[in-house]
């Protein structure tokens, strides 16, 4: 079977370090000004389950400086005024810094400003983006092999991955290098291979064969991704 001109779609997963560095099971408590928020911060990390939640934890996530704005909309049109806020004529902004205390020391530091159309859904955003710095994001990507032509064993080791079958594209992806050396594309596939793997330092020196190969902005951004992960 030949390979199709538009190639093969493949997902790749890897899992993106939170901004913090804690592990799992660390024990967290969560304080604020406004008990509200500090209630949906703590719910959202719950629904992780990543940490353990206790209110007298050692390592604190402090919400403090919480400031709520709402501004009107001006000369906004009627459309965008209801889009934002339908009758009420304003959004909301809410600005808060979240500080990790632990031991004394403030590993994590930083300044959020959300917006929405009231204060509830503006402390849910907030509540959402603290969540999403402090817990390990799992990330999808998909990446398109396009195999040279007449490299149909490259072909199907897309189709493998594409499957979820990665040990099998692994076996067809190094018989297709073994076949065609100058083709960047096995490369890459093997590079994706390894990072599915979670081997990530292996996969930098396969997509750098890739580059040696062919400049392309699909290898380069792969590259980037593992060598941001193998370095942690």
């Amino acid at each position: 079977m030949l390979v199709s001109a538009c190639g093969t779609l493949v997902h790749v997963q890897h899992t993106e370090p939170s901004a913090v560095g804690l592990p799992r099971g660390t024990e967290l408590s969560v304080s604020c000004e406004h008990p509200r928020l500090a209630q949906l911060v703590t719910s959202r990390l719950a629904e992780e389950k990543f940490y353990r939640l206790t209110p007298a934890a050692g390592t604190q996530l402090q919400l403090g400086n919480v400031v709520k704005t709402e501004q009107e909309m001006g000369g906004a049109s009627f459309g965008e005024q209801h889009r934002y806020a339908r009758a009420r004529n304003y959004i909301v902004n809410l600005s808060a810094v979240a500080r990790l205390v632990r031991g004394g020391n403030v590993p994590f530091l930083k300044i959020y400003s959300i917006e929405g159309d009231s204060v509830e859904r503006a402390q849910r955003k907030l509540a959402d983006a603290v969540a999403d710095d402090m817990v390990p994001r799992r990330v999808t990507r998909g990446r398109r092999i396009s195999p040279a032509s007449g490299n149909e064993v490259l072909g199907e080791a897309a189709r493998a991955c594409a499957a979820g079958n990665w040990q099998q594209g692994r076996t067809l992806a190094q018989q297709a290098v073994q076949a065609f050396p100058s083709d960047s594309e096995c490369y890459f596939l093997m590079g994706l291979i390894e990072q599915q793997a979670g081997n990530y330092a292996a996969a930098a020196v396969q997509l750098r064969r890739a580059l040696s190969l062919k400049d392309d902005s699909a290898y380069r951004d792969a590259l980037s991704i593992c060598e941001r992960l193998s370095s942690r």
